[in-house]
């Protein structure tokens, strides 16, 4: 599974600009030309991220965040939540999945509600949350266009390059600011200690504050979590 020519970008819609943008700074997003297969492309030359602009020690970033994905996904991949595996290749650093047409982003802002695709989503949705912590690490990456309903409206969740240990909660800004937008920048003050970002707050932070989804459903994982 190399030739990856005819493949399509993958693009969130972002409200605030009011139309597609890119999904994420590290990884070109890619699905194959029949819809059913999703590549995580983690390509520091790809023109998905380059048009944006160059940005200091790129290589290094993919790299390290490369490694994350990989060492949380085999930490992750029996969990029913769990994106289902295809191929990973460790040598282009393309890691391969089963897709299923769109990710909840795609649901939430078009003329359809989550509701009605899948009634039982919020449910889910604090399943997977709890799992993740019950399993010792904390999840900031929790926006809509990180999760997706498999043909069985079975929620399953990607991107777990930004998981860390909850014993161990704490990272260097250096080695992830590169991954971090301008509009971003202020969530990481009260977070930040000095040099050192702790993603306990980043995480509490987004189910409380910044990371919107329909009925406020991750304030109430919040609160069933933290009241």
């Amino acid at each position: 599974m190399t030739d990856l020519e005819n493949w399509n970008y993958y693009y969130k819609f972002d409200p605030t600009v009011n139309r597609l943008t890119r999904s994420n700074m590290l990884y070109t997003p890619l699905i194959n030309p029949e819809g059913n297969i999703f590549c995580m492309n983690w390509d520091s030359k790809n023109d998905y991220q380059l048009k944006h602009g160059p940005r200091e020690n790129f290589k290094e970033l993919i790299d390290f965040f490369f490694n994350k994905e990989i060492t949380n996904l085999s930490k992750f991949r029996n969990c029913k939540w769990s994106p289902e595996i295809i191929d990973i290749d460790h040598g282009r650093r393309r890691i391969f999945f089963k897709w299923h047409g769109e990710t909840l982003n795609t649901i939430v802002y078009s003329d359809r509600t989550l509701d009605q695709v899948c009634p039982n989503w919020q449910h889910q949705l604090h399943s997977i949350v709890s799992g993740i912590l019950d399993m010792g690490f904390y999840k900031p990456s929790l926006y809509p266009h990180c999760f997706f309903f498999d043909d069985d409206n079975i929620l399953r969740t990607f991107d777990f390059y930004a998981c860390i240990s909850k014993e161990n909660p704490f990272i260097e800004f250096e080695l992830i600011k590169g991954m971090v937008g301008p509009n971003s920048m202020g969530r990481f003050d009260e977070a930040m200690n000095g040099s050192i970002v702790n993603v306990e707050i980043l995480f509490k932070r987004a189910l409380e504050t910044y990371v919107k989804w329909p009925n406020d459903a991750l304030v109430t994982v919040y609160n069933k979590l933290y009241s």
